[in-house]
Parts: C-alpha cells; structure tokens; sequence
C-alpha cells in the first residue's frame, strides 16, 4: 500500500510540473537542398558540387547556359562571380 501511495504522489508530482511548463517553440525548418531522385536527370552543382535535379529550382541563366544549384547560397555565390565557377 506504501509504494501505491509513492507512485502516485509521484505521477501527481510530474502532472503537477508538466502543467506549468510552456511547450518548446518551433524550430525553423531549413529546406532541404534540391537533391535528384533515383535515375532522374542531374547537373552539377558548381559550386559545391553537389548532384542537383535537372529540373531544381534554384537556377540561373548565364551567356546562353542555365546554372542549377542546391541552395540559395550556391545560387548566390556563382551570381556574384560566375567565372570563378565556370572551366573553360
């Protein structure tokens, strides 16, 4: 009868505690780069290298040629200094 009394004085004890406690807030989600699914068509990302689908959405038209990229941060980078990206 004892440790009935315990449990439950405890279980009463979380209960207790957990109701005053705000919930956690939302982490931001960070989207998930532009990966190709299995046997679609890739391109490489210049930037970092990266298989990116040949239909991503992240891309940019230079000198006749369009650019995919994983990530606005690759997209940025080659916009900002394309030749140092592109081999000839």
């Amino acid at each position: 009868m004892n440790r009935i009394t315990t449990v439950l004085a405890a279980a009463i004890l979380v209960a207790a505690v957990g109701c005053d406690s705000k919930p956690a807030p939302p982490v931001a989600q960070t989207p998930m780069p532009a990966q190709p699914a299995a046997g679609a068509a890739k391109e490489k990302d210049l930037v970092c290298g990266m298989d990116v689908s040949a239909d991503a959405p992240l891309s940019f038209d230079h000198e006749g040629k369009t650019y995919r990229f994983c990530a606005q941060a690759c997209l940025d980078s080659f916009k900002a200094d394309p030749a140092k990206y592109i081999k000839k």
